[in-house]
């Protein structure tokens, strides 16, 4: 490490421990010192101490103060080193996120990733970690159909890199896969999930929502017998890790017995969801949302049941 990044780090601790003591009023006023003049990354990385420390405690108005001069010193300076700026734009992207503002968050994120692809490549670990805080931010934002276009190249990379069966590929696609569901495209989120269903023990996360949204698609698709083959196996694990009576695991028998009201067997239907409400009411109660509507789901279906 240089002499000039470790004066420039042993500036940053001080600092940090300096704002500890501040004021919000007498935070931003440090930032504003002429020492600090001197140098635009110093005062950009003061300023991103500043910022965080303003979050930390809350102060949302002061917060976007700073996170407002940050984006323009990081628009603004020619002088400001790489690292300054995508740490300055990091910074006040996370700062859109906390206000809510996740479409300003998307366009600071996107810029990120055009930064960091042409300094390191498309394939760097910086290209990959700003694309994923970009997806992170167009799932709040609500574009899931461009996480999806995301994903898919990412998946293509990956599996260019790494091959179709390394962990990081197969957890991709199986996300891929999940979204596409929930985009509705469930035959292309079918072909995603089968190439990794037999790869994925169900023990996994990966391997678990690979199945949940393979049933999701076999039901959606009418397929109500493999969908019930996959909501047995997904039963079947849930008692295992979980227990027979974990909300998770009750969850479960209630998607066994969709399928099997589905299929005509309404007396196994039936059964299925008066002992998965009979836990429920015994465990959690019958002030529980989760109890109340299994109870609905029966008296729905099955007249009111006591």
């Amino acid at each position: 490490m240089n002499i000039k990044r470790r004066l420039l780090n042993a500036n940053q601790r001080v600092f940090h421990v300096v704002t500890k003591r501040k004021s919000p009023e007498e935070l931003h006023a440090l930032t504003d010192s002429g020492l600090n003049q001197k140098s635009p990354s110093m005062k950009v990385n003061n300023l991103i101490v500043v910022c965080r420390e303003l979050r930390n405690r809350n102060e949302a108005a002061q917060e976007r103060v700073v996170a407002t001069e940050l984006l323009r010193l990081a628009h603004g300076s020619e002088k400001l080193s790489y690292r300054a700026m995508t740490s300055a734009l990091a910074c006040v992207a996370d700062s859109y996120v906390r206000s809510g503002e996740y479409e300003e968050a998307v366009a600071i994120r996107d810029e990120l990733v055009l930064i960091e692809q042409g300094r390191h490549g498309p394939s760097s670990p910086e290209t990959i970690d700003a694309l994923v805080r970009l997806i992170l931010d167009l799932r709040r934002s609500g574009n899931l159909e461009r996480v999806a276009v995301l994903e898919k190249q990412m998946l293509d990379r990956s599996i260019r890199k790494s091959g179709t069966s390394d962990p990081i590929t197969l957890g991709l696609r199986a996300q891929l896969g999940a979204d596409l569901s929930e985009l509705g495209d469930y035959a292309e989120s079918t072909m995603e999930l089968e190439k990794v269903a037999d790869l994925l023990d169900i023990s996994t996360a990966d391997g678990m929502k690979t199945r949940i949204w393979l049933a999701k698609n076999r039901a959606m698709e009418r397929d109500f017998v493999g969908a019930l083959g996959i909501r047995e196996e997904i039963l079947e694990e849930r008692r295992r890790v979980l227990g027979p009576e974990d909300r998770e695991t009750l969850t479960a028998v209630e998607y066994v017995a969709a399928m099997h009201l589905a299929l005509g067997d309404r007396e196994r239907a039936k059964d299925l969801l008066q002992n998965a409400l009979a836990s429920r009411e015994r465990l959690f109660g019958d002030s529980d949302p989760q109890t109340k509507t299994a109870k609905s789901r029966l008296a729905e279906h099955f007249g009111p049941f006591d």
